[in-house]
Order: C-alpha cells, then structure tokens, then sequence
C-alpha cells in the first residue's frame, strides 16, 4: 500500500486484459486533454477485480484509509463506509477494523530499520485524561474521568555516544545554578535564531514582506548541520487505559515500554530473545498482584 501507484494498475490491465483497457479508455475520453484519465480508469478496474474476487482489494482497501483519515462523524461514517462498500468503492466497516489491526502490527517497521543503521532510540509519554459528562446526573449515571497514557518512540538524529553511563556526575546540592541557565553567548545565539524564525513567519502570513524571503536563512546554523536537516522520525505506540498516577498502572506502562523494545531489537536482530519466553505482560493485562519476572527480583517492590 505504501509504494502504490496508479500507473502499475495500467500497467497490469496492458498485460492481462488489453481489451478491457481499451474499452475504459475509450469511455473516460473527454474534451479536456488536462484531466488525468489513469485513476478513474483504475479504479473501474478495481471494482471490476473484487466483484470477481473479494481478496482482490488492494485499491478498496487504500480508500478505506483514506475514509478513516478524513475525520468524519462516527454515526455518520459508519453509513458512509458501508454505502461505498455496497458499490465497490471500499471495505466494509469490520473489514477496515480488521485493516487497521494488521497495519498496527507494522507501526515499528520504520524504527527497526533505523536501529540497524546503528541509531538510537528515545521515548516520551504523558497522561490523556479527558471528563464524560452525562446529560441527567443519576444515581447509577455519573460523571466519568477517564485516564490514558500516550507514548512516542523518538529516532535519535544527533548521536550521543559521548555521554556519560555513570551517575549521579556530581552531588545536586553542590551544582551552582548557573549550570541550568544560558549564559550570554549562549542567550544571544538563542536570540539570533528566534529572529530567523518570526522572519519565516513574517514573510509567510504577510504578503507585502514576501521580498524579504531572499535574505532569510533556509537553516539555522548549529553543530550538527547534516543531523539537523533531516526529519525527525517520531512513531506513536498505541494508547495505553493507564493512569500515571497509581503504581500498578505505571508497572504495566514500563512493561510494555520494555515488550516494545524487545521487539523492536529482536527485529533488527541485534538481540536474541530465548524461545519459550514470555514477555513481562501483555498490553492489555494487568500486573497487579503479579510478581514480578525471575530475571528481575524485587525491582518492582521492596520487602520492608
């Protein structure tokens, strides 16, 4: 689905059914030689190929993605899909569930390619918490909260192979407090680039100041040019029902911080997972109550 282009579809119809091709052909024709006639004559094909053969729905089901990110109502989406997928146009609303599962399963692809490259990784999670309100205030109907947890991989693209492994470096009680603030070369470099950025925006937004863009840096300058022009590659993991407050909760988050990364390695093959091991829990399991693993004694609680 990722490398789909319409002109392999033409270029399958050519091979297989040349008359059907020159048939579509013949109808999409029209007086406008600018409109691009490839899609509308493929997807023709498309629909033609599931009505013969329903696992034959690469095109239905990239349209289906496509439905899922338009954003539309909930009720009024699960009318639309099913209407499409009446005349051929898409999946039926299960199948997109179904899809979307599968496609989940690749969410990683692209970190372990990056972790073969030698990169490394980082993470960054925080609480989604959010009040559903009823409209008539009951005994048995109440106010709910309601507590996730969002986390994100991170590819490194500046290396940090310098950084020391041992901590604590130095005694927090004996650190001055100019070691946290800029100091003046510092402060001005900071201000340099903030002119370059407003600049941006200035010649964005206001039409009057679009001359100025010659004389706007395209970079900022900084140590690691090259790290710093390429885009960042930010995965989000799947959405945890935990709350970062309860210590239950916050065990689970970090096992499956750990599961993930195991897999991520694993997939790389940088490490070798041995058979018949079981990961510390699964994602939608608790561990509460739960001892922890045998390779980690005691690293979850503290016998007093």
């Amino acid at each position: 689905m990722i490398e789909f282009e319409w002109s392999s579809l033409l270029r399958e119809m050519s091979e297989r059914c040349p008359f059907l091709r020159d048939v579509l052909v013949t109808t999409a024709k029209c007086a406008n030689k600018n409109r691009n006639h490839v899609p509308p004559i493929c997807l023709c094909y498309a629909i033609l190929l599931q009505q013969r053969n329903r696992d034959l729905n690469l095109v239905q089901r990239i349209n289906t993605v496509l439905l899922s990110e338009g954003k539309a109502k909930k009720q009024s989406f699960t009318q639309l899909i099913e209407r499409c997928q009446k005349v051929g146009f898409s999946l039926s609303h299960q199948s997109k569930v179904n899809l979307l599962d599968h496609i989940a399963t690749h969410n990683n692809d692209h970190v372990v390619n990056e972790v073969k490259q030698g990169k490394k990784l980082q993470g960054t999670g925080d609480n989604w918490d959010y009040k559903i309100r009823v409209h008539n205030m009951r005994k048995t109907e109440q106010n709910r909260d309601l507590h996730y947890f969002a986390s994100n991989i991170i590819v490194e693209r500046v290396p940090c192979e310098g950084s020391s492994k041992f901590a604590p470096q130095r005694d927090i009680l004996t650190v001055p407090n100019s070691m946290f603030l800029l100091d003046n070369t510092e402060t001005r470099k900071l201000r340099e680039d903030f002119k370059v950025i407003v600049g941006r925006i200035l010649v964005d937004r206001i039409t009057s100041l679009s001359f100025m863009k010659l004389i706007i840096p395209a970079h900022i300058e900084s140590k690691y040019p090259n790290e710093m022009a390429q885009k960042s590659t930010i995965i989000p993991l799947s959405m945890q029902f935990k709350e970062e407050k309860k210590y239950d909760d916050v065990v689970d988050i970090l096992s499956t911080y750990e599961n993930t990364l195991e897999d991520i390695y694993s997939k790389a093959e940088l490490i070798e997972i041995p058979k018949g091991t079981k990961p510390a829990a699964a994602s939608n399991v608790s561990l509460s109550g739960v001892a922890s693993r045998p390779d980690q004694p005691g690293v979850h609680a503290k016998k007093t």
